[in-house]
């Protein structure tokens, strides 16, 4: 009886490849991004200076959106 190693060595690559990747996700800072002014009117741009006022932001920085939002971009986010 021979044991076959492909499923076994493709199981443990895949598990590799995957663990940093939650490992990334799940770490650093979350900063919520809020679509809408105290009034309820729409910010424009709101992300992108989100993300451009955000000087030092640590790995694995998430930035979480708000459901049932529009965020409306009217400049290129880089």
């Amino acid at each position: 009886m021979t044991f076959n190693y492909r499923p076994f060595l493709t199981a443990m690559i895949v598990a590799a490849c995957l663990v940093p990747a939650q490992a990334q996700a799940q770490s650093g800072d979350t900063l919520v991004v809020e679509w809408a002014n105290a009034s309820g009117e729409t910010i424009i741009n709101a992300l992108r200076d989100a993300i451009e006022s955000d000087t030092n932001p640590p790995p694995g920085r998430v930035y979480k959106l708000r459901r049932g939002g529009l965020y409306w971009n009217t400049e290129r986010i880089q």
